[in-house]
């Protein structure tokens, strides 16, 4: 039986050259599913791994010295005889309101059955001030964690409303700092499947939802991918929505992030793409993000961010072909 052990590697600016690469194991036979990992300081970083062998479902929370390598900080979570869903992606943010972090990730024994979504409020030592979870009455698997200026935590995913992966709805639910739930919405347009990525809010606090949808298209006779970004008020009512995808084209979306009121939304088609949107969901431009090289096709999801200077970060999976 293979084991596999977390691996953390951390680059240099220049994406090209490694920094360091290092891996960690806890000593149990367990799959590691997911891994995430929260940029603390110069010197230190938090990363976190669900484990899983089909028997046991674990946590590993630890603060990694990014000088020495060593663990500092280690804390486990038991959830036998939940399991862990590994199929989506952790979430773990720092703060701005107490000493301390906010993570979550998604449990259940079937994942379009009793999935649902559990979070940890952390101190800075890692331990586990409280914990709450998403309603156990709706099935939601959840992507991103946000706390708002408001100090709430807003949570974005998908809601399973039928007992297969092509009948879902974006989910965002918002909860107190103590935990303690002050709603849950949930949107889609007239599609088969609907399912919450990433969120951003503007001045205004208004919030926005990145989406993925499937389709028939009937052109293609097949079943498709578009993205979608939901508008909502800061109380969670739907304004307005946008598909940026092309007409009878297989596309896909995930990051989002606002700059200056304007808003940058990665998506991928034939090549990857930063779709720009005003804040009244009306497409100004897209912009073709090509591989590095000649010999590289873009493959994967665009994730990126802004550095402070106002400058796109971006990273993506490349393949390389092979020529005989």
């Amino acid at each position: 039986m293979f084991k596999y052990i977390f691996l953390l590697c951390l680059f240099q600016t220049n994406f090209v050259e490694a920094y360091f690469s290092q891996t960690y194991d806890f000593g149990e036979l367990n799959i590691v599913y997911s891994s995430s990992i929260l940029y603390e300081s110069d010197t230190t970083a938090i990363a976190y791994s669900t484990c899983r062998d089909g028997k046991t479902a674990t946590l590993n929370i630890f603060r990694i010295h990014l000088v020495t390598k060593k663990i500092l900080t280690n804390k486990k979570y038991d959830f036998t005889p939940e399991k862990i869903q590994g199929y989506y992606y952790l979430s773990l943010i720092k703060s701005r309101y107490f000493d301390g972090y906010y993570a979550a990730f998604n449990i259940g024994d079937s994942l379009f059955k009793n999935v649902q979504t559990i979070f940890f409020k952390l101190d800075t030592q890692l331990d586990t001030m409280f914990t709450f979870r998403t309603d156990t009455t709706v099935v939601v698997a959840g992507n991103t964690i946000e706390e708002g200026v408001d100090s709430c935590i807003y949570f974005v995913g998908g809601h399973y409303y039928a007992n297969h992966s092509d009948s879902c709805q974006t989910t965002l639910f918002k909860f107190n700092s103590n935990g303690k739930r002050i709603f849950q919405k949930f949107f889609n347009i007239p599609y088969i499947y609907d399912f919450g990525l990433t969120m951003a809010f503007d001045s205004k606090q208004n919030i926005y939802l990145s989406s993925i949808t499937n389709f028939f298209s009937t052109k293609l006779n097949k079943t498709i991918q578009h993205p979608i970004i939901f508008k909502l008020t800061p109380s969670g009512v739907l304004i307005s929505s946008i598909d940026f995808g092309l007409p009878d084209t297989d596309e896909c979306g995930w990051d989002i992030h606002i700059y200056g009121d304007t808003l940058f939304a990665g998506g991928c088609s034939n090549k990857r793409y930063i779709a720009v949107v005003d804040t009244n969901l009306l497409l100004i431009n897209k912009y073709s993000i090509h591989g590095i090289g000649d010999t590289l096709n873009d493959v994967g999801f665009l994730n990126f961010q802004f550095n402070r200077y106002g400058d796109l970060i971006m990273v993506a999976t490349v393949d390389k072909p092979y020529i005989k």
